[in-house]
């Protein structure tokens, strides 16, 4: 399966098998997904010098902002342009992998990844599938594809068999 030894499997805000929007982006659960030993892709605020987790508005002070921005596993999507903007300031800032975006078919993550979403097919295996649960692909789709990994709620049914 998969045309590469290196392909990412990527937590989707800490989901492993199903959506918990009650969890989401909740330090602990994130922490679960990492050490379950996937990546994590997990959604960051910064609002008057202070960070915080969570999708639709700042939900969870972190006051560790450093916890992620120093775990390779961890990829960071910038919800607002100052969290953007202050990763990017970041001193000695080398494995956070972070990128923002606004309905855009693919973004460009700070380590060179494409990140895809839902149905747009990026032929490389420098690339990230986004939710191919939402236009049902399926494990052979995505190798047949050719990404070099997947960002899912379901992340967990898609280990080799």
């Amino acid at each position: 399966m998969y045309r590469n030894d290196n392909f990412k499997l990527i937590s989707h805000r800490g989901n492993v098998f199903s959506k918990d929007e009650s969890r989401e982006n909740h330090p602990n659960y994130i922490q679960s997904a990492l050490d379950l030993g996937y990546g994590v892709e997990i959604d960051l605020w910064c609002v008057r010098d202070e960070w915080h987790l969570g999708h639709d508005g700042p939900q969870h002070l972190c006051l560790d902002i450093e916890r992620y921005l120093t775990d390779s596993r961890v990829w960071i999507h910038c919800k607002n342009i100052e969290a953007l903007v202050r990763i990017a300031q970041w001193r000695n800032l080398t494995a956070a992998n972070y990128f923002f975006h606004v309905g855009d078919p693919v973004t460009l993550t700070s380590h060179n990844w494409i990140w895809a979403f839902p149905g747009t097919k990026v032929d490389s295996l420098n690339s990230i599938c986004v939710m191919p649960e939402y236009v049902g692909w399926n494990k052979t789709d995505i190798d047949n594809i050719g990404f070099g990994g997947v960002c899912s709620d379901i992340i967990g049914e898609f280990l080799d068999d």
